[in-house]
């Protein structure tokens, strides 16, 4: 009769009946004891039964903290703390409370702020940073006390708090599109990944455009990227443009008549180019020219890199008639 009277009575507000479901005597003696979350939930357990906290629809992982301070773990039970009347146990989260979260983003230096309680997830928060900024939640990452956040954990399990802040780290693309303007001034899109290195990229310009450029600079911005770092360490991302630039050398010609002229150049200059430069200084026709490097006549298609023409080396300008 007991029984069934509680059943139909109408539960106060803030509270909820849970019957207890553990085994046990029905000899044992059963008492109400209230579990205090942020509402006052009625618990009806055996006086011999430790408490268990799952069948909480909360499933919270904390200690309960009875009237007197008394700390009442996983598997003691309420005669353990000298409980014979009817305790109030309280939780020592309070997953419904509103809290204020700021979501920092570095990359762009801009803080945003949220609403949220204890008991929301991580991939919430990211659901809400989507709506306010548009950015999808597989872009990035966050952060907390030096710890990636998983997107299924809570706040409350991470201890966040209010006026906790959230760190976004954006997700590397394993593939993206950048732009690159060669020496010849042309501009080409070519693909490649943020943890390349600038060594790569001139690997991948050249089996672009066909012509070497592994001494060239690479300038952004700028500023020259140095070919042992990644694109991710110079901050490079989608759609950006780099600028393929030749790195110059002097080289010296010795003309026919017996004088030493000396030439910027760049490795990846052709012969050509090289008797376009030399009519300049000597105003020797192109046509009149023969190059000869290393005992060998140099053909006019090819560049000096084919030849190992490198810094200080002296070529010889005959006359070709």
């Amino acid at each position: 009769m007991d029984e069934a009277l509680r059943l139909r009575r109408p539960s106060h507000r803030g509270y909820r009946t849970l019957p207890s479901s553990y085994p046990g005597s029905s000899q044992q003696k059963q008492r109400n004891i209230l579990w205090k979350v942020l509402k006052q939930v009625a618990l009806r357990v055996k006086k011999s039964i430790g408490h268990r906290k799952e069948s909480n629809s909360e499933k919270l992982q904390e200690p309960l903290l009875d009237d007197s301070s008394n700390w009442l773990h996983d598997g003691q039970i309420p005669a353990d703390q000298g409980i014979q009347k009817e305790p109030s146990y309280h939780t020592c989260h309070q997953n419904s409370m509103r809290m204020k979260i700021y979501v920092k983003i570095p990359s762009n230096q801009k803080t945003i702020v949220f609403e949220a309680k204890g008991y929301y997830i991580i991939n919430d928060i990211k659901s809400m940073i989507q709506l306010k900024e548009g950015t999808q939640s597989d872009q990035y990452t966050l952060v907390y006390g030096g710890k990636l956040l998983q997107d299924y954990r809570t706040l409350a399990s991470l201890d966040i708090r209010t006026e906790s802040t959230l760190y976004m780290i954006f997700n590397p693309r394993d593939v993206m599109a950048i732009f690159v303007k060669t020496p010849s001034g042309k501009i080409v899109k070519v693909e490649v990944k943020v943890l390349y290195t600038l060594r790569n990229v001139k690997a991948i310009v050249e089996s672009f455009i066909g012509c070497p450029v592994a001494d060239c600079r690479i300038i952004y911005e700028g500023n020259e990227l140095q070919d042992c770092k990644t694109l991710a360490f110079y901050n490079i991302e989608e759609n950006s443009t780099l600028e393929v630039l030749p790195s110059w050398i002097q080289i010296f010609i010795k003309t026919w008549n017996g004088k030493t002229i000396t030439l910027d150049v760049a490795r990846s200059n052709t012969v050509r180019e090289v008797k376009d430069k030399i009519f300049c200084k000597v105003r020797v026709p192109v046509h009149f020219q023969s190059i000869v490097f290393s005992g060998k006549r140099l053909e006019d298609k090819w560049r000096l890199a084919r030849y190992n023409i490198e810094k200080d080396s002296t070529l010889h300008m005959v006359l070709a008639w």
